[in-house]
Formats: C-alpha cells, structure tokens, sequence
C-alpha cells in the first residue's frame, strides 16, 4: 500500500509538472506575440505622428504662399507708379540733352566752317586786289606786315618794360631802415669808417640781416679795446681788399684780432687808372673779376659769417663792393647811394662822389641788371642765390 501511495505521489507529480511546462510555453510565446504588437502601435503612432507634421508643414507652406501673394502683388503695383514716373521725368531730361546735343554741334560745325569761309572771303578779296592793281596789294602787304612787325616787338618790349618799372628806384623816404646810421655804426681806434649793413630795407619788403655783414677801413692800426670790440661782434672772416702792396707798406690787420678769425681771405682789387670815376670802372674790370669772383664765394659760405670787409679807407672798392652786395640783396639804389655817401658823414676827410658811384650802376645796367654783371665776372648763380638767402629776412 506504501508502495502505491508512493507511486500515485509521482505520478500526480510529474502531471503537475508538466502542466506547469505547458503553461509556460504558452505564456512564453503569449509574450512574443504582445511584443510584436506592441512594435506595430508604435510605429504606427511614429507614422501618424510625421504625417501629421508634415502636413503641419505643408499646411504652413501654403498659408505662407497664399500670404506672400497679396504684398507681392501690393509691391509689384507700388513699383509700377515709381518706374513710371521714373520714366516720365527722365524723358525731359534726355530731350532737353538730345536738344542740347544737337545744337553744340550745330555750333562747332558752323564755327569750323566760318573760318574757312572768311579766309576763302579774304583770299578772294586779296586776289581781286591784286589783279586789279598788283603795285598796290604789294603795299599793302608790306604795310600789313610791318604793323605785326611792330606789334610782335611791342609784345616782346612789354615784359621788359614791366621789369624796368619794377626794378625803378625807390623813393628812400618811403623805405625806411630798421636801424639808424648810428646804430650801425661801430666805433673803433685807429680805423675809419667801420658800420654793419643790417637793417637796410629792400625793394620787395625784406631787410639785410643784423649783425651779418660789416665795411670797414683798414684794422692794422685799431688797438686791444677796438680788436675786442670787433670780437665781441662774433666776426668770424675778413675779406682783405687791399693789395700786397698796401699791406706791406700799411700793415697787416692786428694779430690780436685776426687770431680769432676762422680765416683771412685776401681778394686784392687794383686801379690801373687815375683817382674817382675812372678808378671806380677800372675796379671792376677784368684784372680784377678773380678777385670779385672769390669776394662773392666767400659770402656764399654761411660758415664764413659774421663777414668783415675792408679795403685802406673804407670807402672806394669797399663801397664798390658794398653797393653790388646790396644791389644783389634787392636794396634800392637811392638806400645803397645813401650808405655810399655815409663814409664821408663819418669821415669828413673822405671824399666820395655819388657820380663815381653811377658809373658802375650804369656798367651794371649796360650789361643787362645785377646777375647778368656778376656772372660775367665769374659769380655763380647758385652762390647769387645763396647770399641772397643768408642776408635777407622779414
């Protein structure tokens, strides 16, 4: 009975068993089934979903399309007025351009063919002249030509007289310098006729510089006081006029003064004739261009300044040379006569005579103005330009 017991415990078992076996096969392929279709909804829903957003989409597209229509039909009208008013005023101006057009070259064809027309006139009426009465188209002819003649020298005199009118002297009392006789004068012992040139005026309204440029007598007789007057004045060069000659029998310039000096240059000026006018045109003669040639290049080196000039008096090729210095700077000749005649304010034991004076202003004159003079003595224009550039001021 154990025995059976047992045996229907085992098999009600293994029926329990495979019931349970079976139930979760069927639960096992129940899942599967639920999972496909779980998938299926949801790619369905996915399908709708982007359906449904692309017809949002399209719906958008359309409702932006339908919007767009009237404002590109507003703009179109808008723009329509605008070009046609454009238009409308452009067409006056192109007329009135066209218009213009045509009656510039209306003119310019009449006007080219006008002077055809009068010189064919005037041919013809020269040739009937001259068939008519041959003598007489000559002469006047030859009158014709004389007056172009005449008139072309006239064209060519009027520059020229322009520049003489402006190179005229000047009245001296409506010119004034900036410093009197006095001031320029500087006082020494044992020399004549020492002055600075500063301070005079020039034609076109500039003034020789101050304390640039001095004339003087001769320095071998002044004392220490006079040599530390004249170093006191910065002088650094002396330009010696006088000859060998002179010097020997004279002097040399003090030591005590000449020891400071950047340099001596001797520039020694000889008369070959007798005393006054005639010595005045032989210093500027030909034995003597080297000398006015180096007198001039010494000036044109700015290293050279404070310059100090001097012959034996202070008064002949001294005043010589003052006069074309100044007359180079532009100084009138009525200021240059009146520095010329001052030697013998300052000196009255020294003659000088305005018409010794003239004698070179003609010479300078003859030969066609100041520049012209010099270089025909062997100034260069560039050292012209350049004294003219160191002494000259505001």
């Amino acid at each position: 009975m154990k025995k059976s017991f047992l045996l229907a415990l085992g098999i009600g078992i293994l029926l329990n068993c495979q019931v349970f076996t079976a139930g979760v096969y069927a639960d096992g392929s129940s899942g599967e089934i639920l999972a496909q279709l779980t998938q299926r909804q949801q790619a369905e829903k996915s399908k709708k979903a982007a359906a449904a957003v692309k017809a949002k989409q399209n719906a958008k597209a359309e409702a932006d399309k339908k919007a767009a229509q009237p404002k590109a039909e507003a703009d179109k009208k808008a723009a329509q007025p605008k070009a046609e008013a454009d238009k409308k005023a452009a067409q006056p101006k192109a007329e009135a351009d066209k218009k213009a057009a045509q009656t510039k070259a209306a003119a310019d064809k009449k006007a080219a063919a006008k002077p055809k027309t009068e010189t064919g006139k005037k041919t013809e009426a020269k040739a009937a002249d001259k068939k008519a009465d041959p003598k007489k188209t000559d002469a006047k002819a030859a009158a014709q030509k004389a007056a172009a003649k005449k008139a072309d020298a006239a064209s060519k005199a009027a520059p020229a007289q322009k520049s003489a009118a402006k190179a005229a002297p000047v009245d001296p009392k409506k010119l004034k310098p900036r410093t009197t006789a006095q001031q320029r004068k500087v006082e020494l012992h044992g020399a004549r006729n020492t002055r600075e040139l500063g301070g005079l005026p020039t034609a076109d309204g500039y003034f020789i510089k101050e304390k640039k440029l001095y004339r003087s007598g001769a320095l071998c007789y002044i004392n220490a006081n006079s040599a530390e007057t004249l170093k006191e004045r910065g002088i650094a060069s002396v330009v010696e006029l006088r000859t060998p000659q002179e010097i020997s029998r004279e002097g040399k310039d003090l030591p005590a003064f000449t020891a400071s000096l950047r340099k001596v240059y001797n520039c020694p000026m000889v008369n070959t004739a007798e005393n006054g006018g005639p010595a005045y045109l032989s210093y500027i003669k030909a034995h003597n261009f080297k000398s006015i040639a180096q007198f001039f290049s010494v000036l044109a080196d700015e290293k050279n300044y404070p310059v100090l000039f001097h012959c034996s008096a202070g008064k002949d090729r001294t005043g010589i040379m003052a006069a074309l210095v100044l007359e180079l700077a532009g100084v009138p000749r009525p200021i240059i006569m009146d520095d010329y005649l001052q030697s013998q304010r300052n000196s009255a034991g020294l003659k000088v005579d305005a018409d010794w004076l003239r004698g070179v202003f003609k010479t300078i004159d003859k030969e066609g103005g100041i520049v012209a003079f010099l270089s025909n003595r062997g100034v260069k224009k560039e050292d012209m330009q350049k004294i003219r550039a160191i002494l000259r001021t505001k």
